[in-house]
Formats: structure tokens, sequence, C-alpha cells
């Protein structure tokens, strides 16, 4: 886990959307894109897209590459346990 993905995990304990974390490390938004999809190849986060018929966050159970910036995330019990033996 690099750098920035492991600054990732701190903030992804709670629901943050591409956006949020964009403001938050003010890196570029491919940067951003390539950490969010290794952690999800990981298996180290989970993806959620909002649903406005549900009118909340639905899980998906595969990663959608090509919605990265309009999806949520949040860390996995994977992605916990390795964020914290580090």
């Amino acid at each position: 886990m690099n750098e920035l993905e492991f600054q990732i995990m701190d903030e992804v304990y709670f629901l943050c959307s591409f956006q949020q974390l964009l403001q938050v490390f003010g890196c570029n938004d491919e940067k951003l894109s390539d950490s969010l999809v290794e952690l999800l190849k990981k298996d180290f986060i989970q993806q959620l897209v909002f649903d406005d018929d549900e009118k909340d966050y639905l899980k998906l159970e595969l990663p959608d590459f090509s919605r990265i910036k309009s999806a949520s995330y949040v860390a996995t019990k994977k992605g916990l346990l390795e964020h914290n033996s580090r």
C-alpha cells in the first residue's frame, strides 16, 4: 500500500465520496482514481452508489471502474485490518 492509498484508508473509515476525497488530498483526478482502483482490486474498500429511488447508498457487488468519480467509498474489514497492521 503506497502513501496515498494509506491516507485514503484513513479517510474511508466512514463513507466518503470521490469529490470529498479529492478535496482532502488536493491531488489530480487521475492520481486519486488510480489509487481507488488499486484499493478496490485489493478488496480494501467497497464502492457504493446513491440510488435516487431508494434514497440510499447501494453497495456494488463488483467494482465498476467507469463510475469511480461518481461513487462513494468505505473501508472493508480486510482493508481495516491491513491499514491497522501498518
